[in-house]
């Protein structure tokens, strides 16, 4: 039986739930303390992918100066720091906290980027409190996706099993820092634009 929800969250990872800045030092950090590499060249890497307005695969980018077996231990030492847990932005428990426990609405993380370091950065910041389902897509305009969604005779968002089973929304909030993701906003949806500050 189909579950049916007021709102549908979908909440984007980098900037909103987490600081990827931090993420991406520390791994870079535990990296470097095992392996010299010049870093400066994964900055300019970075900067220009950000430039272009795409997303910059950081893990990629360090497995080319280290082994895999060398990549695999610093996987587990990335997961299982304390540090990344700090990378959680502020107010982003609560808002979890809140979503995951009212009987209207549900929530799910929806990202764009390489599979394998989206991942990464979920399970690092979120490793004591991964309640929240999520999917990672090959492109940045989340509206796109979930105008997939919609169901124009019903007038009801179907949502991904990936996300959350068997279950329909009337309305979709979507929370991102980038205004792409928003494009071509289907009906029956709400866009927050996060900027900065408290979620």
């Amino acid at each position: 039986m189909e579950k049916r929800l007021k709102q549908f969250w979908v909440l984007d990872f980098d900037r909103c739930l987490a600081d990827v800045d931090m993420l991406v030092e520390l791994f870079v950090d535990i990296a470097y303390s095992r392996v010299s590499f010049d870093r400066s060249l994964l900055d300019k890497e970075r900067i220009n992918a950000e430039q272009q307005g795409i997303s910059f695969d950081q893990y990629e980018a360090i497995s080319r100066f280290i082994p895999a077996s060398g990549m695999k231990e610093i996987e587990h030492a990335f997961i299982t720091s304390p540090q990344a847990r700090s990378a959680r932005c502020r107010g982003a428990d609560k808002l979890i906290a809140y979503l995951s426990h009212s009987p209207e609405r549900r929530a799910a993380i929806l990202t764009y980027g390489s599979k394998k370091w989206q991942t990464l950065k979920i399970q690092a910041a979120f490793r004591d409190n991964i309640s929240l389902p999520y999917q990672i897509i090959s492109h940045p305009n989340k509206a796109r996706e979930i105008a997939s969604w919609f169901n124009a005779d019903s007038g009801l968002f179907y949502i991904p099993e990936l996300l959350c089973d068997h279950t329909i929304a009337e309305e979709i909030v979507l929370v991102d820092d980038k205004a792409i993701a928003f494009q071509d906003m289907p009906k029956h949806t709400r866009g927050y634009w996060f900027q900065q500050g408290t979620l």
